[in-house]
């Protein structure tokens, strides 16, 4: 019954997006079951992931705000490291899309990546509209970054691009690999394909692919990203002093809507509300240490991959 609720949301977006002049491509859902699972293989999904070329971004947000959707309260501190997607939720029947402009591991802006990937787009029908997918080289490589930026700490990831390399032909990692190098995300496929051992590893030998990965991918290969790392490497490369200062106190002190998603004892009323901010700083430094470790293993083995 999930799967069937999304599919018609998915249908809904998509046909709200074109009444609106904006385009879309379905990165994951029917897109990877019907590709790569049998009718008498049961994989569910979770949430939908759409695509949308950052030029439309605003348009396309504007239609789910209209279609009752709201921005996840967590990605709403101003300035915070710079995400691929956003997560829009409606409560009223619990839908989450995942709103696409880019992704983890790709080397190339968001409109040269939107042009290489709609490039020999195929047709799915979901919930009885035509919704456009990725070309299998392309979808391949989406499959194998997701794995990348989430496998470590989602099976469902690693088990789908497990049957990608099971069941695909040899000849369409030889395209996917010209595709990711290509769009610059040649690390990123190898990062995701090496989680998977043996099988995943070898087929990346065999592809001849790095054994090093962008830095954001290495951070989330080893075991899950810890939190706060991914925004204190952001915070590193922000520019000036200030707005270093000024992104410190934004993630101490966030605004409301993200410490409500972020502490359930938030949501218990004003008082919850304001023990929550008491704890925030310790939180923050708490996981800092970790955080920064982490980071620290990290660029070091990057260092050493090169």
């Amino acid at each position: 019954m999930r799967t069937l609720g999304l599919d018609r949301a998915t249908a809904e977006v998509v046909l709200a997006w074109r009444r609106a002049g904006v385009r879309c491509v379905l990165l994951k859902g029917p897109a990877l079951t019907r590709w790569l699972y049998r009718e008498d293989e049961i994989r569910g999904y979770a949430d939908i992931d759409l695509l949308v070329p950052v030029t439309e971004v605003e348009a396309a947000e504007e239609v789910l705000k209209g279609l009752g959707f709201a921005r996840d309260g967590i990605e709403t501190i101003e300035g915070d490291w710079p995400r691929y997607s956003r997560n829009w939720v409606r409560k009223g029947d619990s839908i989450n899309i995942d709103l696409h402009q880019t992704m983890a591991g790709v080397g190339v802006p968001p409109v040269m990546l939107w042009d290489a990937l709609t490039e020999g787009l195929e047709q799915m029908t979901v919930a009885g509209v035509d919704v456009d997918v990725l070309a299998p080289p392309a979808r391949a490589l989406a499959l194998a970054l997701h794995t990348a930026k989430d496998g470590p700490r989602i099976a469902k990831a690693r088990h789908d691009l497990g049957h990608a390399i099971d069941r695909l032909p040899p000849n369409l990692w030889i395209e996917t690999v010209r595709f990711a190098d290509r769009v610059g995300a040649l690390g990123g496929l190898a990062a995701g394909l090496r989680l998977l051992v043996p099988s995943g590893v070898e087929l990346a030998d065999r592809l001849g692919l790095p054994a090093g990965a962008p830095l954001e991918i290495a951070i989330r290969s080893k075991g899950g990203a810890p939190a706060l790392s991914l925004g204190i490497d952001w915070l590193v490369s922000s520019p000036g002093v200030r707005g270093k200062g000024r992104l410190v106190l934004r993630k101490i002190f966030p605004p409301a809507s993200f410490v409500r998603a972020w502490s359930p004892l938030a949501r218990r009323g004003r008082v919850g509300l304001v023990a929550a901010y008491a704890y925030r700083p310790l939180w923050v430094l708490w996981h800092a240490g970790p955080a920064l470790w982490a980071l620290a293993r990290v660029r070091r083995q990057t260092r050493s991959d090169r």
